[in-house]
């Protein structure tokens, strides 16, 4: 298995070990909102989107941020819709010029 797929041999070790674990399962560790809350969150701006109200990224980035009790940053929005990306969010649009 080593060779045919390039895989480190400690890190096959450690890995049927228990020791260490996939980038996958680290990463929910690190995450700001659980993804428990995650979940939750999606469900919530899936009923708002059948109902034609697609909510807005800083309206989402608030709830989460009441979720996870905490502020989050400014990107973890555009992180949270690349990894959901089947989302959708209202984009600001600019002022049509009225000149």
């Amino acid at each position: 298995i080593v060779k045919k797929y390039g895989v480190d041999l400690g890190t096959l070790s450690r890995r049927h070990r228990g020791i260490s674990r996939s980038r996958q399962a680290a990463a929910q560790n690190q995450q700001a909102v659980h993804p428990q809350h995650e979940a939750e969150l999606i469900d919530y701006i899936d009923r708002l989107t059948k109902r034609g109200l697609a909510p807005t990224r800083s309206i989402i980035r608030n709830i989460a941020s009441q979720l996870a009790q905490k502020q989050l940053g400014y990107h973890w929005v555009d992180r949270f819709v690349h990894r959901n990306s089947h989302l959708v969010i209202l984009k600001r649009t600019t002022p049509i010029d009225r000149s």
